[in-house]
């Protein structure tokens, strides 16, 4: 007989299984971080910075379609979060990325565009909406 499926047999084991849970002002500090990276501006400033290493404000701005101060004070939001960090150049201030895990986040945006191509057809073809009827769910709650 064949033995049943569990996730626990499914899945390799995952590191994250194995450590405590979050205490709360770690996910309070996780969660400052997420919001600070959900914004569209702001992520197109670190793919351009990721791309170039270090590069003063003035030419990530051109480089970003942005004005200086809007790209500044995007800056300043991921500085204060300790994802980037200045240098000084003379007059000019110029920013690198100093977050390790930045470039995984990055590389993890680019399965986006594919993830959102699946939905798309699934919508389409209505498996989606079949299948939250069949479990009750409308509107993301569940039915009683």
């Amino acid at each position: 007989m064949a033995s049943r499926a569990t996730p626990k047999n499914l899945a390799p084991v995952d590191p994250l299984a194995t450590r405590p849970l979050l205490d709360p002002d770690r996910a309070e500090a996780l969660t400052s971080i997420y919001k600070v990276l959900a914004n569209p501006h702001r992520l197109r400033l670190l793919h351009a910075l990721a791309r170039a290493e270090e590069m003063s404000v003035g030419v990530l701005a051109d480089e970003v379609g942005m004005s200086i101060q809007a790209v500044s004070n995007q800056l300043q939001r991921l500085a204060d979060q300790r994802i980037v960090a200045p240098r000084r150049q003379g007059n000019q201030a110029c920013y690198r990325i100093i977050d390790p895990c930045v470039g995984g986040l990055l590389e993890l945006f680019r399965i986006v565009p594919h993830v959102e191509t699946e939905r798309r057809e699934l919508r389409k073809s209505g498996s989606i909406a079949r299948r939250r009827r069949r479990l009750g769910v409308h509107h993301g709650r569940v039915g009683i």
